[in-house]
Order: structure tokens, then C-alpha cells, then sequence
């Protein structure tokens, strides 16, 4: 799995992208880069674009173990809302499972969306 971070618009959001067939070690290693980042302040609301991510590799015991590695990082994330963006309904069922199995204790808000634009525009209505 592949990934980018955006931080040009901080404070006021972070973009992640990521691509590529989705793994545990990728969101890991995500997670670990953007909370040791500089940049990062705890609690800045995030749009996570997974447009490009294959889900189809991932199987439900690996959506735990990325919910439990979020678990480990959930003080240095903060509770800032999350807006994930997805491309298709798998991608979509992905996300919601996320929330399902406890990214809403992780995060203060989370929403799937399949537009970007629509992504930014919640993001923005928290600042």
C-alpha cells in the first residue's frame, strides 16, 4: 500500500491518500509517518481520499488489526473528525466497517463520502 500526505492546508486539515492494494503494515506505517510528522498537530480533522485503495485484499481480521493499530495512536491523533472518500460501494462498506468496529471512538465524527468536493466542504464546516 501506498500513501501521500498533504499538509499544505493545515491547521485546518490534513489529506491522506493512499493506493494500491491495502495492507495492515500500509496504514501502520501511514499512521506512524503522519503522527511523527512536524507538521501534525493532535486533533486536526483529516480527509482520507482510499479512491485508489484495493480493498478487495483485505480481509475482515486485518480491519481489526487496523482499527487496533489506530487504537495505539489514538492520543497522538487526537479526536478530530475524519471524512473518508471513496470510490466505489466496497470502498464505501470499508470505511463504514471501520466506523462499525470502532473508528468512531478514534475519531469525534466520521462520514463516507464518494466526492472529494463534498469531503472538503464537511471538513471545513468544523473550523
Amino acid at each position: 500500500m501506498k500513501f501521500s500526505l498533504d499538509f499544505d492546508n493545515m491547521p485546518e486539515y490534513v489529506i491522506l491518500r493512499t493506493r494500491g492494494p491495502a495492507s495492515v503494515d500500509g496504514f501502520r506505517s501511514m499512521v506512524k509517518v503522519l503522527v511523527e510528522s512536524p507538521e501534525w498537530i493532535i486533533g486536526t480533522p483529516q480527509i482520507v481520499d482510499h479512491r485508489e485503495l484495493d480493498v478487495t485484499v483485505i480481509v475482515p481480521d486485518e480491519l481489526k488489526a487496523v482499527n487496533e493499530i489506530l487504537q495505539d495512536f489514538s492520543k497522538d491523533l487526537g479526536s478530530g473528525a475524519c471524512a473518508f472518500v471513496v470510490g466505489d460501494e466496497l470502498g464505501f462498506g470499508f470505511a463504514r466497517m471501520y466506523e462499525i468496529i470502532g473508528g468512531d471512538t478514534v475519531h469525534s465524527k466520521v462520514e463516507v463520502f464518494y466526492s472529494f468536493r463534498d469531503a472538503l466542504i464537511w471538513i471545513k464546516s468544523f473550523n
